[in-house]
């Protein structure tokens, strides 16, 4: 009897569309902790060579810089240093972690659907919770209506997750919102004022910074690859980029 051809497997790029996207983007997510125990999001932005680059947020990494260490999705831990900061977002480099696996930035327009966002159940150990982007962009006029420089930058989302810090900041600040399709729509950068999520039942809305948004911060805080340092060398002695 003749055989009827295998199916071929839900494919899309390295995806397995079957998958789960909480199993599809543990691997980029860590958990930043100090040495008493306190901890916060934090996620892979590179890892080659030698290093593996995260970021957090700079509230938490500033005056720790000597004290903290990430803790991967195997719970393998690692001590990490701070190596470039911002208003917001930190920059940690430690030893390479080589089953890790950086984020993957949605591509297109971000609009009103489902999200997932992995939050820190401890100092080891981080947990994935549904959620829902409720406005695509935070695009804003003064009241002269003039446009507010920047606005356009985040959108908002919703989950259920209010768990604060001791400093009193969300420990969402430096995770990723995904896609369901594990894809990176933006970096959770703050929580809104307090009085808009008082009727909330425990849900609170997130203000997240675009991916569309993340390219210039990145490659300022990020390390030159040798390539770009030699154009970057040429471009200071007049000469022209390829």
């Amino acid at each position: 009897m003749a055989r009827s051809p295998a199916a071929p497997p839900l494919l899309e790029g390295e995806e397995l569309m079957d998958i789960p996207v909480e199993k599809r983007a543990r691997k980029s997510m860590v958990v930043v902790r100090d040495a008493n125990g306190e901890y916060c999001s934090g996620c892979v932005l590179r890892s080659k060579g030698k290093y593996t680059y995260l970021l957090t947020q700079s509230s938490f990494a500033s005056g720790r810089e000597d004290t903290l260490k990430i803790c991967f999705f195997d719970q393998i831990e690692r001590e990490a240093s701070a190596f470039a900061s911002g208003d917001t977002f930190c920059l940690l480099r430690t030893k390479r972690h080589t089953d890790c696996r950086p984020i993957k930035k949605m591509r297109g327009q971000v609009m009103p659907e489902p999200m997932v966002v992995f939050a820190p159940s401890s100092a080891t150990s981080a947990y994935h919770i549904p959620g829902f982007v409720i406005s695509e962009s935070t695009a804003a006029l003064d009241l002269r209506r003039n446009h507010i420089n920047g606005s356009e930058c985040y959108f908002l989302g919703t989950c259920h997750y209010a768990e604060k810090g001791f400093n009193g900041h969300c420990r969402l600040v430096g995770s990723p919102v995904f896609s369901l399709k594990g894809k990176v729509m933006g970096l959770i950068a703050g929580t809104c004022v307090k009085e808009l999520n008082l009727y909330l039942g425990g849900y609170e809305i997130k203000v997240a910074l675009l991916t569309s948004h993340m390219d210039g911060m990145l490659n300022a805080m990020l390390p030159k690859s040798d390539a770009a340092k030699k154009k970057i060398a040429s471009r200071k002695k007049g000469g022209k980029f390829p």
